[in-house]
């Protein structure tokens, strides 16, 4: 069967060197599988790659129970904290104003390097490790760009961004049954509304975080279960 469309892309990151990890498909015997790959050369992790059921597994065992919100949890979420703080937003924007200056800068280096190739009287070993320096330049600046895109969609309006009671209820307490019932691409809905990122270790989920509000609503009502014990 085709798989024309892999979900969670930006989601996955590697445990090891903390790089994204990018969807591919392999050929099996009979059907072909989704897996996500490391492709950063210096990556210590033994196995580059995973399949993907191993995170949709984890996403079905954490969702099994429900996270079975209630209305006085998004109500106190809702009403101590907004998504991002002016301060926050203001962080954010200066990291994206200094990725992208780094991104110029190695573009403007890329080319210069590039040029110089061109010239007749280059040596072979010069030219090769030109190549290399640039090869290694354009691996930057991929995850340069996906780091300005990660920070770009952090910057929302809150109201705008800001999920119903109704929305929150349907998800906290149906979302095991329509992921697994769903297609990939519903897959990858429900998985980007509920959680920011996923980082894999060799076998498995080594850890996760959650979309606000689904973040501090857990935090929330995990803290004051264990203040009342």
């Amino acid at each position: 069967k085709r798989i024309s469309f892999l979900p969670l892309k930006l989601m996955v990151r590697c445990y090891f060197c903390g790089n994204n990890m990018y969807a591919g498909v392999s050929k099996g015997n009979t059907q072909k599988y989704l897996f996500y790959r490391c492709d950063n050369q210096l990556c210590t992790r033994k196995k580059k790659s995973i399949r993907s059921k191993i995170i949709f597994n984890f996403v079905y065992k954490f969702l099994e129970d429900g996270l079975n919100f209630t209305e006085a949890d998004y109500n106190k979420y809702y009403s101590n904290l907004k998504r991002l703080s002016d301060a926050q937003r203001e962080n954010i924007a200066r990291q994206i104003h200094n990725l992208n200056g780094s991104l110029i800068i190695n573009r403007a280096e890329s080319k210069r390097i590039g040029l110089g190739l061109l010239t007749n009287n280059v040596k072979e070993n010069v030219k090769q490790l030109g190549q290399e320096k640039v090869d290694e330049l354009e691996r930057l600046n991929i995850s340069l760009t996906e780091d300005i895109e990660r920070l770009n969609k952090e910057i929302t309006d809150p109201e705008v961004d800001k999920l119903s009671f109704e929305q929150v209820l349907n998800l906290s307490t149906n979302a095991a049954t329509i992921i697994q019932s769903g297609n990939v691409a519903v897959k990858d809905l429900i998985c980007r509304y509920i959680f920011l990122n996923f980082t894999l270790d060799d076998e498995k989920v080594a850890s996760y975080q959650l979309k606000p509000p689904f973040d501090e609503m857990l935090k929330t009502r995990n803290s004051a279960f264990v203040g009342e014990r």
